[in-house]
Formats: structure tokens, sequence, C-alpha cells
């Protein structure tokens, strides 16, 4: 399992104009819940502990950081992901963890709902949505 330190000196090695954190992305609909919440909670701990290597490194300090945003298909989690994500000192965020089996209407109210909840100011981002 790669650990938020061993990441970090990934990116310290590769030294990127910008980097998501290091996230736990449940991979498909149809987890249980108690999943998707273990997924939210490792995915801020992970948060957490990058923005602090980041803060103690001089190379990585000037880095711009995007916090995942994970959940699946749970709104709550969703939410709350979100939320906590957003209290941090992140650069901007990237919404994780939707794949092709998710219902199309029920990913468009998650991302408008999500977005919502984000500061308009920082950058957000989403990749992976649909096969083209």
């Amino acid at each position: 399992m790669v650990t938020p330190k061993d990441y970090m000196s990934f990116i310290e090695a590769f030294l990127p104009d910008i980097f998501e954190s290091l996230c736990d992305t449940v991979s498909s609909v149809g987890r249980a819940n108690k999943r998707i919440k273990k997924s939210v909670d490792r995915t801020l701990q992970f948060l957490d502990e990058s923005l602090q290597i980041r803060e103690e490194n001089e190379k990585l300090k000037s880095i711009p950081i995007l916090g995942a945003i994970e959940g699946s298909d749970v709104m709550e989690e969703r939410i709350r992901s979100a939320k906590e994500t957003a209290l941090r000192p992140v650069d901007g965020f990237v919404i994780e963890g939707f794949q092709l089996d998710h219902n199309k209407e029920a990913m468009g109210n998650t991302i408008s709902t999500v977005t919502g909840l984000l500061p308009s100011e920082k950058i957000r981002f989403i990749n992976g949505l649909y096969r083209p």
C-alpha cells in the first residue's frame, strides 16, 4: 500500500506543476456504505498528512495541491467529503470516484450538489466520466 509519505516522496522527485492528493477511491456503485465512509475518512486523512508534509518541505511548498472529493454514490458521504475538504488549505478540487456504471442523472445531481459546496474561486477538476 502506498502511504502519504511514499506518495509525497514521488511528488518531490517528480516536481509537477500541480498534483492531486492521495485518495482512496471506491471504484463502483453498490459498495457497502461502511466501505464508502471509510474511503472518505482515509482520503481526508491522506490529505491532512500530505498537507503537513508539503508544508514542511521547501521543494513542495509552492506546488498547488488538489483535494480529492470521494463518496461514490452516497450523497451524504459526497457532501461530507466536499465540506471537509473545502475546510483545508487546498488550491482546488478533484471530484473522484465516478465510473461508467453510475446512473447519469444521479451523477449530474451529485456533481451539481458537490460543486455548490466548493469555493467558486478555486479550480475544480473531474475526469473519466464517460467513454468517448
